[in-house]
C-alpha cells in the first residue's frame, strides 16, 4: 500500500524502501479498442469484474502478466503479451480506471503490478524539480514500471507521434501532479508504487513530522503542517503533535479518508474504511481505488458481488 510518513529529507529514504518490496497486485492500465485483444488469448468463464478477472488469470497461471476485460460482454481474457500499440487506446469513462459501456471497449489490466493505478491527469506538471526525473520512450507500459524500478512514481502517456506505437515514460519521486482529466490517448497515466507501511519498514521511526519540529529536536519554520498534493496530513494515534501524510485515494487502511482524523481538527470522526478489516474478504484480495474499498476475491461463506464479499 502506499503510505507516506513525510519529513523533509524522507523522498530519498522512500525510493529506497519501495525497491524491497514484494507486495504487487491488479493495476488498470487503459481502455482499449476491441480488436485489440491478443490473437492467443485464453477465455475464463466465471470472473464477473476487472479485478476479478485479473486475480483468476494470475491464479490460472503467473505467465499470464495481463488480463482483458470486455466491458460489455462482461468476458474475461488471459494472456502474456500486452499486443495494444499506443494508437489502440481510447477514452475511458473517466480519470479514475474505468471504462466506458455500449462503446466496444476491453479494459487491460497487469495482473501483478508493483505500482497501484492513481488517476489521469491531461498534462504533465512541470512544478518539480527534475534532477531526480527519468523521462524516455518505451514500447509498454510494463517497461515503464520496469524503468521506474528505483522510483516511487511512474507516468506514461499514450505517444500519438510515434510511428511503433510507444509511450512517453516518466519516472520521479516527486508528488506533484497536473491537471486531472478522462483517461484519453493523450492521458498522463500516474500510478504510485506499492510498498509495506514505512512505519513497519523503519520500525516506526523517523517519518513521522511533528508540527513545529525537526528530526533531530530543531525546530521548524513553517507553522502549519503541508502534504505534497495529493496526500493529506493526517491524525497520528497516540500522538496529537504529529501528523501523517497519506493518499486516501490509495491507502489501504485509511481508504477514501484519514481513519483518525483530519490533523488540525478537534473531531475525530472519519468515513474513512480499513479495508483489511472488511467481513469476508479473503487475505490480500482489497484494494482501495479512488478512495474505496475494492475486494477481488472472497472467504468461503461469502460470495462477491460489486467488488464487496457478502455473505450466502
Amino acid at each position: 500500500m502506499l503510505n507516506f510518513l513525510l519529513a523533509a529529507s524522507a523522498l530519498p529514504v522512500l525510493a529506497s524502501l519501495a525497491q524491497s518490496s514484494d507486495v504487487a497486485s491488479p493495476a488498470y492500465l487503459g481502455c482499449l479498442v476491441q480488436f485489440s485483444l491478443p490473437k492467443k488469448s485464453v477465455f475464463l468463464k466465471r470472473p464477473g469484474s476487472d479485478l476479478v478477472c485479473a486475480t483468476a488469470c494470475q491464479s490460472k497461471s503467473s505467465s499470464y502478466s495481463y488480463a482483458y476485460w470486455d466491458v460489455d460482454s462482461e468476458k474475461c481474457h488471459c494472456s502474456s503479451e500486452f499486443a495494444a500499440s499506443s494508437k489502440d487506446f481510447v477514452v475511458g469513462a473517466n480519470a479514475h480506471g474505468s471504462c466506458q459501456d455500449g462503446q466496444g471497449q476491453v479494459e487491460v489490466l497487469m495482473t501483478s503490478s508493483p505500482f497501484a493505478f492513481q488517476q489521469c491527469y491531461s498534462t504533465w506538471t512541470e512544478a518539480y524539480d527534475f534532477s531526480d526525473t527519468i523521462q524516455t520512450d518505451v514500447l509498454s507500459p510494463s517497461s515503464c514500471f520496469s524503468l521506474c524500478s528505483h522510483h516511487i512514481m511512474a507516468q506514461y502517456t499514450p505517444s500519438l507521434t510515434s510511428t511503433s506505437g510507444e509511450f512517453t515514460c516518466r519516472c520521479s519521486n516527486d508528488m506533484q501532479f497536473g491537471t486531472p482529466g478522462t483517461c484519453a490517448t493523450s492521458s498522463v497515466f500516474t500510478f504510485a508504487r506499492i510498498h509495506e507501511p514505512l512505519e513497519e519498514l523503519d520500525g516506526g521511526k523517523g517519518f513521522t513530522m511533528q508540527q513545529g519540529k525537526k528530526r533531530g529536536g530543531g525546530r521548524e519554520k513553517r507553522g502549519e503542517p503541508g502534504c505534497p498534493s495529493p496526500l493529506q496530513a493526517c491524525k497520528v494515534a497516540g500522538d496529537a503533535s504529529a501528523f501523517q501524510c497519506i493518499d486516501s485515494k490509495l491507502e489501504l487502511g485509511s481508504c477514501g479518508g484519514c481513519i483518525n482524523g483530519d490533523f488540525g481538527s478537534s473531531s475525530s470522526s472519519s468515513s474513512a474504511v480499513d479495508c483489511t478489516t472488511l467481513a469476508g474478504v479473503a487475505p490480500g484480495a482489497v484494494a482501495c481505488m479512488a478512495g474505496s474499498c475494492r475486494a477481488f476475491r472472497c472467504q468461503s461463506g461469502y460470495k462477491l458481488k460489486d467488488n464487496a464479499c457478502v455473505a450466502g
